[in-house]
């Protein structure tokens, strides 16, 4: 894109004479106050050369700029032409291919933070015998923010005047404002409304479970230097609970592997590394515009309930420059605690077991698990036959855990009970809430078995001698009712 920066005025046709002995000036300062907006370029807006704070913009440090001299050529383009056309003419020999190479007036310079500007001191105002004219070229562009569309090179030709000060006066501190547009890289779930929610702190968050798949979409602002770089690195990394999916699913759009980037995932795969080739032709032609790459994530066995698991992604540049991206909200899972006590003696029971289940509109489900390197019972799926469901025991302090839930009413049946109880005739129903994971004894569900009363079971050998004993019993309430009767008649 060729522009040009314009001044009031621009031109003058030579240096003014003075009234005094005071001798003229020869030589100008010109600051560069560089701006960013975002988005997209805003309406332009006339530099007067002199400094304005109400220009608008966020100042920009890490631009380069150089200035070159082009005098020769602006004075060979302005014969017959315009100021404005002869600008153009010069410009459109710097932007040729192969580009004209004018000399250097003064090598580059970087703004600086705060205030994204820098100045180029001692400018001869008169070059090879005539006015001169400068060149100025954003040879720099800072990696953070994403650049999408850089400030066009610009033209001063001398003398500059004040348009504010008396007739004929000029300036010799010149200030100009070239621009630069950035737009924000951006992080997505894209299957977020697949999943219900919970909410902490007046934020919602998707409620998920143990092996539930996350879609998530990158929209990456290419720079308008990615020819330049020696390497442009998109990492994403997972909070502990979450990890990469299929890598089969990863798409980067318009982009071909391994020609235009290749993809590293760490053994854990609790790491995505997409590295792009900043010398591909098809990368080099995203300058300025926004790659999408689409991909999927999933909640592992080791998602901690009632934790706010996050997905961020950075993009680092060169090796040294770390663009964090916005993540989206986390995702966050839950679970229950249980203790198995004597119903009597409050004593821990060990070796109950369980099975959880879930009634549905199309009827019950059964939960099945796998024990994580925690030992605790990881939520593994869903099956519709009981005989496929898991059990999970009673430790020896009587605890159960179930973790991978998401919030809702559940139940537990008892399949086996400790030696000398009695197993529970009806299930035990549980509510995953979140905050409702937990080792208080507030948090955990105390489940309570009876032990079996003094009676051995029905059919074994020790029946009889208790059957004789009551017998007895009756047999000798009965004769002493008889006699105490015939003793009343008497």
């Amino acid at each position: 894109m060729i522009a040009t920066l314009l001044l009031v005025p621009l031109f003058a046709g030579g240096i003014s004479a003075f009234a005094d002995t005071t001798p003229p000036p020869t030589t100008t300062d010109v600051t560069v106050h560089k701006r960013v907006f975002e988005d997209e370029m805003p309406e332009v807006k006339v530099n007067t050369g002199l400094e304005d704070a109400t220009f608008g913009g966020t100042p920009l440090a890490g631009a380069g700029f150089t200035v070159y001299d082009v005098t020769v050529a602006y004075h060979a383009a302005i014969v017959g032409k315009t100021q404005a056309e002869a600008i153009d003419a010069v410009l459109a020999l710097h932007n040729a291919t192969p580009p004209t190479v004018f000399p250097v007036a003064k090598a580059e310079q970087l703004t600086v933070d705060p205030s994204g500007k820098t100045t180029f001191t001692g400018l001869p105002l008169i070059s090879s015998g005539k006015d001169a004219a400068y060149l100025f070229v954003e040879t720099t562009t800072p990696d953070s923010p994403t650049i999408i569309e850089k400030a066009a090179p610009f033209i001063l030709a001398m003398p500059i005047y004040t348009a504010m000060g008396s007739a004929g006066q000029l300036n010799t501190d010149i200030h100009v404002y070239p621009k630069n547009v950035s737009a924000e890289n951006i992080k997505e779930m894209t299957n977020v409304d697949a999943f219900g929610s919970v909410t902490i702190d007046g934020k919602e968050y998707p409620n998920v479970q143990i092996g539930d798949v996350l879609s998530y979409k990158l929209t990456i602002q290419i720079p308008t230097n990615i020819g330049t770089r020696t390497s442009f690195v998109i990492k994403d990394t997972p909070g502990a609970g979450m990890a990469v999916a299929d890598p089969e699913n990863l798409v980067v759009t318009g982009l071909t592997s391994p020609t235009d980037y290749t993809v590293t995932i760490s053994p854990t795969r609790n790491e995505l590394t997409i590295n792009l080739v900043p010398g591909s032709a098809n990368v080099k032609a995203l300058a300025g515009d926004a790659l999408v790459i689409t991909y999927d994530m999933v909640l592992t066995e080791d998602a901690v309930p009632d934790t706010i698991i996050e997905n961020n992604a950075s993009i680092i540049i060169n090796g040294t420059t770390t663009t964090e991206m916005t993540p989206p909200p986390g995702v966050v899972t839950g679970g229950k605690q249980f203790i198995k006590k004597d119903g009597q003696t409050d004593k821990a029971l060990e070796n109950a077991k369980f099975k959880a289940y879930r009634e549905t509109e199309e009827g019950m489900e059964w939960a099945t698990f796998t024990v994580n390197a925690l030992g605790v019972n990881a939520f593994a799926g869903w099956v519709t036959d009981e005989a496929d469901a898991t059990e999970v025991t009673s430790a020896a302090d009587g605890v159960i855990k179930i973790t991978g839930l998401t919030q809702g009413t559940y139940f537990l049946k008892e399949t086996v009970t400790p030696d000398g109880y009695v197993l529970l005739d009806e299930p035990q129903e549980f509510t995953v809430v979140y905050g409702g994971y937990g080792e208080t004894a507030q948090l955990r569900q105390t489940i309570l078995n009876v032990p079996k009363g003094l009676l051995p079971a029905t059919g074994g050998t020790g029946i009889y001698a208790f059957l004789a004993i009551g017998s007895m019993m009756m047999l000798g309430a009965y004769i002493w009712f008889k006699r105490s009767k015939e003793q009343a008649e008497v």
